[in-house]
């Protein structure tokens, strides 16, 4: 198993049946989960695939410029581009600031063992979708904080889980 890494954190809305995207694209616009996303990951390092990347860009996310990009693709080139998951990974612990996991589906599987929290906005209700989050429960735990909210008819819930211990206290001991 791969060691977790202290100052990595998985961020996602993800609907009750796990869908977190349609298209390339969120399936939805919550203002407030939005909001949750831009404060969470100011003055982080993002990493995130290429279709994430893009979305990004085209919502403006990236204008402050407080963020570090970090992109997975075998498409794009650049200082930043990088061809594999483990590279992003080690170039941003390289960049001093919190790394933050921002997608998609397959980023976050990779992520999931190195991760120490899960930042999760539950968006409780189903979703039409083509990719989902992978399954975390076994991973993450721990939770550490929740705060309800609602989108119209919507029930929104913002949790912090932590990892899992690994090994009890007692066989510490």
């Amino acid at each position: 198993m791969e060691p977790v890494v202290p100052g990595v954190k998985i961020i996602v809305a993800v609907a009750r049946n796990r869908v977190i995207g349609r298209d390339g694209r969120l399936p939805w616009k919550i203002p407030e989960d939005w909001n949750h996303f831009l404060e969470s990951t100011r003055g982080g390092s993002l990493v995130l695939g290429r279709r994430c990347f893009e979305e990004l860009v085209d919502t403006g996310a990236l204008k402050d410029g407080t963020r570090r990009v970090f992109i997975v693709s075998t498409t794009r080139s650049g200082p930043d581009c990088f061809p594999d998951f483990p590279s992003a990974l080690e170039a941003a612990k390289r960049a001093g600031r919190t790394i933050w996991i921002c997608g998609g589906e397959r980023i976050y599987a990779e992520a999931m063992p190195v991760a120490d929290e899960l930042i999760l906005t539950l968006v409780d209700a189903d979703f039409d979708g083509d990719t989902r989050f992978p399954e975390w429960s076994g991973e993450f735990t721990n939770l550490h904080s929740e705060r309800a909210s609602r989108h119209g008819s919507i029930p929104l819930y913002f949790r912090v889980y932590r990892r899992r211990e690994r090994f009890s206290r007692a066989e510490c001991v």
